[in-house]
C-alpha cells in the first residue's frame, strides 16, 4: 500500500491489523500473514516508524510524559488487576 499517513490511519480505523508497503519484501508478506492470523499486528518498518513518531508527537502535544496518564480510572483498575493475574 501507500506510505501516506492518511492511508495508514484510515486502514487502522477500519480495523486493519497489519499494513505493508508495496515495496515490502515477499518474506514480509508471508510473515505478516502468519502474525496477523495469530491475532497480532504487523507493520512494515516504515509504517512502524511513522506510527511511533505520530504517537510521540501526540504525547508531546498533550504534554504527557507517560501514556499511563491517558487511561481512565477504570482502565487503570483493569490494568492493575490484569497485571496481578485477575480478570474482572
Amino acid at each position: 500500500m501507500h506510505a501516506d499517513e492518511s492511508f495508514v490511519l484510515r486502514a487502522l480505523k477500519a480495523g486493519a491489523r497489519g499494513y505493508l508497503l508495496k515495496e515490502s519484501a515477499e518474506a514480509d508478506l508471508i510473515s505478516a500473514v502468519r502474525v496477523v492470523s495469530e491475532g497480532k499486528s504487523f507493520f512494515s518498518p516504515t509504517v512502524s516508524r511513522m506510527l511511533v513518531e505520530d504517537y510521540v508527537r501526540q504525547m508531546q502535544d498533550k504534554d504527557i510524559e507517560d501514556s499511563y496518564d491517558l487511561l481512565t480510572i477504570r482502565e487503570r483498575e483493569l490494568l492493575h488487576a490484569h497485571s496481578r493475574g485477575k480478570k474482572q
